[in-house]
């Protein structure tokens, strides 16, 4: 884990759990919980943060002010603090503390049943598991989870075969601890029930076995609260007072995120709530196979004893893996890592028992086990550092394991340093990035064209017009989960071009490197209005396989039109090509070549020059009277600083209350970032009563010379006397400027309504 730590950047949970931790410790502020899990482990995992005085903890941001824990996770961990890697690597070594204390309690678990043999072989089992070694160098809190739970049950068993009190409360205290680390530990309620009250144990009273009950209920309950600082307080306003409101308040939106579901990819299928049969196929496939054959050789002996002893080791998995099936979230191995070390447990029994075994010679038995502790740790350690990656046999070519499954059971964000290396030692000097993850690559020096991807930008008009059919020659990277589920939530099929493709190379175990060139230097056009651009196939696009396609989109109330020369034009069926705009819609079908329909017959298809049939409105356009805000008159065009120019506008009262406005321009340099228009409405007195923003259009796939136009319709709150025009970053809202002749600069233009 150590050697594997430095090699792997932040995988997708890491930061959240790290800022969620480290922020409650310098604040006891518990406000970055709301909707997620408890904070026990996340605040022993940031621990070693503490130590470090130049860690910068931005809480005058506005994401802290909302509580916003995802925007907060980006402003702290990957804005303010210039090497959040090193914060990662720090915050992984408690991680590892945890797997390894987690190692001794399975040895000790398994020896207090199954005896020292057993024991031994399930802390070999343990300590090359590619799961445990995954998630004990990764920062989450699904390890943490696994240990308190184990520890509580190793310690609940040991209570009731010695009547101890003192270990009944230690292991209601490690119950605690487990609720206080993630609610998916809640299952740990009706688990001490059965095991209390049904464990074998001779003149222990149902009365007895109550206060047994109550007594590792109430140091549960006591870890909880004091999690939460002992806070008291109501759930609701005006409500009746609890202990820890802030814990009861995120279990039940966490209970409805879980009701919620999330995607889920596997063997080739994708689900929008998950499957049935997820967690056993991922057991079976991502488990090493000697731990299976063992596990399975050791369920045969426990099912032989029926001892009720021996309750709790095979009741808590099973309960917790059907916790995790009946849950929708089918999320990766990490959710049923609570059952991973009961399966060591029985597997390390099942050695055990063939050491044991009279039916086999002795000579077979050891050359069998032998065989297994030396093909173990040669399967598992060949793969490091990429141990979340890990596939056993069952899968065939494990180049291949995309295929089965993705998210944290193989591509967690983890690989952004591999990229980065991959990309140094092959001189590249471009290359596009579909990333799965949530750290930024710019902090791991890895400077790419950022495809849509969840989460860093999945949504708006880059993801809108964007078509993996139509690609720029050059180097691509996709992640195997943006590859297989596209953006998770939506466009699941943004990158199903890349499927039929192979790829050039592998980095790591998650990021799939492709090469797309073209034999012609040719390239064709489509314009795609109103529609998501992702939607169409090659076929409806005009894609060829020997030629570039460029694919112009704009959404609802907006239009690209290309200047390029004759270019395909998809328009929704029985809609007008530029609806808003009856003189551009005229003139373009008046210049247009319909092509059809496509097969659904709800799209219809033109091949139109717009230059030859914009030529008469870009003369009307420039004749628009604009002002400076000294009421000096202008002449347009008007460019502004940032590479798109002002052509004109059309402007028609709808009602006596708003105003329908289309403003028209020109790319006049390629665009790398999103821009936005505001159209303002003043009063006589320049006051604003109403106003429009924005810019439908994916300008990063716009060409030089390429017009587009923006429709408003702005409702206003008085008598319309003027409108400002002009250009800013949504980013930040720093306005584009305009250098006149005469020298000055000025952010917008006036039009004049009087």
């Amino acid at each position: 884990m150590i050697f594997a730590s430095p090699a792997q950047s932040a995988a997708f949970d890491e930061g959240y759990t790290i800022t969620y931790g480290y922020a409650y410790l310098r604040t006891g502020d518990a406000r970055l919980s709301r909707g997620q899990n408890p904070p026990l482990t996340n605040v022993l995992i940031a621990l070693p943060l503490l130590l470090r005085d130049d860690i910068k903890f931005p809480i005058d941001q506005p994401a802290w002010t909302k509580g916003d824990i995802f925007g907060f996770t980006d402003e702290f961990l990957w804005k303010a603090n210039a090497d959040p890697q090193r914060i990662v690597l720090l915050a992984r070594l408690p991680e590892m503390m945890l797997a390894m204390l987690l190692a001794c309690v399975i040895y000790a678990f398994t020896r207090s049943h199954f005896g020292s043999r057993a024991a031994m072989a399930a802390l070999f089992l343990c300590a090359f598991d590619p799961n445990i070694l995954a998630h004990g160098h990764i920062v989450g809190t699904d390890l943490g989870l696994a240990l308190f739970m184990f520890a509580s049950c190793w310690l609940l068993s040991s209570a009731l075969k010695q009547s101890s009190w003192r270990r009944l409360i230690a292991a209601g205290l490690l119950a605690g601890a487990a609720l206080s680390s993630k609610y998916s530990a809640v299952w740990l309620g009706p688990l001490s029930l059965l095991v209390i009250m049904s464990f074998p144990v001779q003149n222990l009273t149902f009365s007895a076995r109550l206060k047994y009950l109550v007594a590792f209920g109430l140091a549960a309950l006591l870890v909880v609260w004091a999690t939460f600082k002992f806070s008291f307080g109501p759930l609701v306003t005006a409500g009746f007072p609890v202990p820890a409101p802030d814990y009861w308040l995120s279990l039940g939106q966490v209970g409805n995120r879980v009701e919620a579901s999330t995607p889920a990819f596997m063997a080739g299928q994708i689900s929008a709530t998950g499957f049935p049969l997820y967690y056993p196929f991922v057991f079976l496939i991502k488990t090493p196979l000697p731990t299976l054959i063992f596990l399975f050789v050791g369920s045969l002996g426990l099912i032989t004893r029926r001892q009720r002893t021996l309750l709790v080791i095979w009741l808590s998995p099973l309960l917790f893996l059907l916790a995790a099936v009946i849950s929708h979230l089918s999320l990766g191995y990490r959710l049923i890592l609570p059952a991973l070390p009961f399966a060591l447990m029985l597997a390390g029994w099942g050695v055990d028992r063939i050491l044991s075994s009279t039916r086999l010679p002795k000579s077979v038995t050891r050359l069998l086990i032998g065989a297994a502790a030396v093909l173990l740790p040669i399967d598992v350690l060949s793969i490091g550092p990429d141990h979340i990656a890990y596939f056993n046999q069952l899968v065939g070519q494990h180049d291949q394991a995309f295929n089965y499954l993705v998210d944290s059971n193989l591509d967690w964000g983890q690989d952004l340093i591999a990229l980065r290396d991959w990309i140094t030692a092959n001189h590249i000097d471009t290359i596009h990035l579909a990333y799965y993850g949530t750290a930024r690559p710019s902090a791991y020096n890895v400077n790419a064209d950022l495809l849509p991807s969840f989460s860093l930008n999945d949504f708006g008009t880059e993801v809108d017009g964007f078509n993996s059919n139509a690609l720029a020659p050059g180097w691509y990277a996709i992640s195997a989960t943006s590859l297989q589920l596209g953006l998770l939530y939506t466009h699941w099929d943004e990158y199903a071009a890349f499927r039929a493709r192979v790829p050039s190379a592998r980095v790591g175990q998650s990021i799939l490197i492709y090469r797309v060139d073209y034999p012609s230097n040719a390239i064709d056009r489509t314009v795609v209005l109103g529609s998501t651009a992702g939607d169409f196939d090659s076929m409806t696009l005009g894609s060829s396989t020997d030629r570039q396609l460029i694919v112009k989109w704009a959404g609802d109330d907006a239009a690209v039109l290309d200047m390029q020369g004759p270019a395909r034009y998809i328009a929704r069926g029985g809609k007008p090509i530029v609806g808003f705009a009856p003189d551009v819609h005229n003139a373009l079908l008046a210049n247009a070549t319909r092509l059809g329909s496509d097969a659904s017959g709800n799209l219809r298809l033109f091949e139109i020059d717009a230059r030859q049939a914009l030529g008469d409105k870009l003369k009307s356009w420039a004749q628009s009277p604009v002002m400076s805000l000294e009421h000096v008159l202008l002449s347009l065009p008007l460019r502004f600083d940032v590479g798109l120019t002002l052509l004109g506008y059309d402007l028609n009262p709808v009602t006596d209350q708003s105003l329908d406005v289309v403003t028209y321009w020109r790319m006049d340099r390629p665009q790398t970032a999103q821009r936005s228009i505001f159209v303002h409405v003043l009063d006589r007195a320049g006051q604003l009563i109403g106003q429009g923003d924005g810019l439908n259009v994916r300008l990063t796939a716009l060409e030089v010379g390429d017009v587009l136009a923006q429709h408003m319709l702005i409702a206003h709150t008085g008598s319309a006397a003027a409108l400002e025009i002009g250009l800013y970053d949504p980013s930040d809202g720093q306005r584009s400027m305009i250098q006149l002749s005469s020298g000055q600069l000025i952010d917008r233009v006036n039009v004049d309504l009087k």
